[in-house]
C-alpha cells in the first residue's frame, strides 16, 4: 500500500488499516544536503504511534519509542544521492481488538484474557511525522 502523505492509519478508509495491529514498513529515497554529509545528523521522526526502528542505506541506527522520536545517522552512513530510509513502525494490539469485538466469534482473528468493546476510540497508529534530516546544532539539541 502506498500513502501519498503520512497519516494516521485509523483515519484511512480501508478498513483492514485502520484495524490493523502488526508492523509496517516506510520507505523513502532522498539526497542528503551537504550539511547533512559534513556533520553531525540526525532523523526526526516527528510522532510514532507506538514504536519505531529506523534503518539508513540497509543499516540499523536504532529504536525510537518515545519523544523526541530522533535517531542519529553515524557519520559516513549518508551518501549525497540516493538514501534509502527505512523506518519499520508497529502499533499497539488495542484497534485489532476493537474490530474483533465487533464480529461474530469465528470472525476473529484474535483470542486472548484482554478485551475491547465495539465502541472503543481506535488508537492513533503509524508514522504521524513530519520525518526531517536534522543537521548540526539541529542534529544535536531535542
Amino acid at each position: 500500500m502506498e500513502f501519498a502523505a503520512l497519516a494516521d492509519w485509523t483515519v484511512r478508509p480501508e478498513d483492514g488499516i485502520r484495524h490493523y495491529s502488526g508492523i509496517a514498513t516506510y520507505e523513502l529515497r532522498f539526497d542528503a544536503p551537504r550539511a547533512a554529509l559534513a556533520t553531525a545528523t540526525s532523523i526526526s521522526l516527528g510522532q510514532v504511534r507506538e514504536v519505531a526502528r529506523v534503518r539508513v542505506n540497509g543499516r540499523d541506527i536504532g529504536p525510537v519509542w518515545c519523544a523526541p522520536w530522533r535517531v542519529e545517522v553515524p557519520k559516513g552512513l549518508l551518501r549525497p544521492r540516493g538514501n534509502l530510509l527505512e523506518v519499520d513502525v508497529a502499533n499497539l494490539w488495542d484497534n485489532r481488538l476493537i474490530k474483533d469485538a465487533q464480529l461474530p466469534p469465528v470472525q476473529r482473528l484474535t483470542r486472548g484474557t484482554y478485551t475491547k468493546q465495539p465502541t472503543d476510540p481506535l488508537l492513533a497508529s503509524g508514522l504521524l511525522g513530519p520525518v526531517r534530516l536534522l543537521a548540526g546544532t539541529d542534529a544535536r539539541s531535542p
